[in-house]
């Protein structure tokens, strides 16, 4: 076992599973909370980002006060200005 590969194994052991990968990628995730743009394969859509899954999928709440699941896409956070006003947060 070559150096690299010992300090691989040595870090994946930190991460024994993926619920503590979840977590710690959901509080170091900055799109959580704030306003934004889903373009994803079937449409586009504005929301909310109001969380993470448990298999990691990004959580948004739409104007309708659905939260759809975003596991594929283009996500892009919006602020005043560049996306306008976005209704159901005013």
């Amino acid at each position: 076992m070559d150096a690299l590969e010992a300090a691989l194994l040595a870090a994946l052991d930190q991460w024994a599973g993926v619920p503590d990968i979840l977590s710690a990628y959901a509080a170091r995730c900055d799109t959580v909370g704030r306003a934004v743009r889903v373009a994803a394969p079937a449409d586009t859509f504005d929301g909310m980002a109001v969380g993470l899954s448990g298999d990691g999928a990004l959580e948004v709440q739409t104007a309708d006060g659905a939260v759809r699941r975003v596991l594929a896409g283009d996500v892009s956070v919006r602020t005043e200005g560049i996306s306008g006003e976005i209704p159901f947060m005013t």
